[in-house]
């Protein structure tokens, strides 16, 4: 029985959703097949693309291949390389699938997904309050610290909080470009980012309110805004550096710059690997600056840069309703590639093409 593209979507949203902390198997391994198989029909019928769509998705494959074999050749973690993997081939071939399909259909899956990461958060967040982990129950941890590393998705739960910063970034999308308004989902998506207790994806979705105010801003305002935002991190500037967890971030990047002189030429320009940084530092990278400068390598970084300046200018900067949250949540501890964020901004590239433009606009307050 031949997957409409419907069912396929639908399938792969969940399925980018749904992780389970300790499972071998995720859904989300299991589309990888599917996936694969479209975006290898649909690669191979791209000249049936209008000429902007195929130059620009022949691009972005040609730039993912690259990435991924440079991964290959610096022996990136193999679990963590899989992952990247699947969610540049998800951009690649969720993209390809929804240019031209309806607009009202794509904002009601986008409007299915965001529920199912809201609701699917509550469950954890709940889960996880009842259930602390008693190993964080010592003399001078911060309590909440008992009710973070027992996730049912993943194994922070700083990582739900970057899914829900992202998620909260479509919404916004939805409701900058037409008008979508559902307060329940504002109130739940942060209520949901509260029970992280994740600091930076609270601090990343207030950022994106931030963004959303600066776009409508006339460019003399925006200068004074971008002063305003300065002069505040710097006033809570003593109060960040005192923060355990903020420290920390602080102390990786020293361990990599004390480091990094004594990295190859090699390695310094392809990167030490996704997922390796633990071999050379002893630690985790936590930070997206020290993955793309280590792990990445400057080759690498340059090609992932250029696969968000392609999504950029594909989706006229709508992307960034996406890509700002991901970015200001990467400085504390967040993955290198969430397979729901790449899903959310092929569905955003499509709904921002020039062909809509002519469409209507609505209200989706009903769904």
């Amino acid at each position: 029985m031949r997957l409409g593209k419907n069912a396929v979507l639908y399938i792969g949203g969940l399925a980018s959703i749904l992780y389970f902390y300790g499972a071998l198997i995720q859904p989300i391994y299991l589309l990888f097949p599917v996936m694969t198989a479209y975006s290898l029909m649909l690669f191979t019928g791209i000249q049936k693309y209008p000429l902007k769509v195929a130059i620009s998705y022949f691009l972005l494959m040609t730039l993912t291949l690259t990435l991924l074999l440079l991964q290959l050749v610096v022996h990136a973690n193999p679990g963590v390389l899989f992952n990247f993997t699947l969610c540049l081939f998800c951009l690649f071939s969720v993209g390809l699938i929804t240019w031209n399909m309806p607009q009202h259909k794509l904002i009601k899956l986008l409007i299915f997904m965001i529920k199912v990461v809201i609701l699917y958060s509550l469950i954890d967040g709940v889960w996880r309050l009842l259930h602390p982990n008693p190993e964080q129950i010592f003399p001078g941890n911060p309590f909440f610290y008992r009710y973070k590393d027992n996730s049912l998705m993943f194994e922070d739960s700083n990582f739900v909080g970057a899914l829900l910063a992202v998620t909260y970034g479509c919404y916004s999308f939805l409701r900058y470009k037409f008008g979508y308004q559902n307060r329940s989902i504002v109130f739940f998506i942060y209520l949901a980012a509260i029970l992280t207790f994740s600091r930076a994806s609270i601090i990343a979705m207030i950022a994106l309110e931030g963004y959303k105010v600066y776009i409508r801003l006339k460019p003399t305002w925006r200068a004074i805004c971008i002063i305003a935002f300065l002069s505040v991190l710097g006033s809570v500037y003593g109060y960040l550096v005192q923060d355990g967890s903020f420290r920390t971030k602080f102390y990786i990047i020293d361990l990599f710059l004390q480091y990094y002189p004594k990295v190859s030429d090699e390695h310094k320009l392809l990167g030490i690997g996704l997922g390796n940084t633990f071999d050379y530092l002893g630690i985790g990278a936590h930070s997206i600056l020290v993955v793309y400068a280590f792990e990445l390598g400057v080759l690498g970084s340059i090609l992932q840069l250029l696969i968000f300046t392609i999504v950029i200018l594909l989706s006229r900067k709508n992307a960034l309703f996406i890509l700002i949250p991901y970015a200001v949540n990467g400085f504390s501890l967040t993955a290198i590639a969430i397979p729901a964020m790449f899903i959310f901004l092929a569905f955003i590239t499509s709904l921002s093409f020039e062909n809509r433009n002519n469409e209507s606009l609505r209200t989706y307050s009903n769904l």
